[in-house]
């Protein structure tokens, strides 16, 4: 089954963000992640949630056309969030999706 978004980015092979967060504003993170369905079954994608540097969260690999996982984290003090994706197969068959990003209060 596919699933669509309506807010979210892509990413590529091996491709990190890291984004600045102001300690103590937010209290969690979550995301739902998986690979975009048009793109095939051929790619394999991993994804992966570090704070300050350390793995908060991850799903390790994920062929294409599964459905999305959820991942929701707490965020504590830390200063950096870190969105990681890793791939496998042939990087043109792999297009890695952050859906639904928010940061809550």
């Amino acid at each position: 089954m596919v699933k669509e978004f309506a807010k979210g980015f892509g990413a590529g092979v091996v491709t990190e963000y890291t984004f600045l967060v102001p300690p103590g504003v937010f209290t969690t993170f979550s995301v739902d992640v998986g690979s975009n369905a048009d793109i095939g079954s051929e790619g394999i994608a991993g994804f992966s949630i570090l704070l300050d540097g350390k793995s908060a969260a991850e799903t390790g690999d994920m062929a294409g056309g599964e459905p999305a996982k959820h991942l929701e984290i707490v965020l504590g003090q830390a200063r950096k969030l870190t969105l990681k994706t890793t791939g496998q197969g042939k990087s043109a068959k792999i297009h890695a999706v952050w859906a639904n990003p928010l940061l809550k209060r």
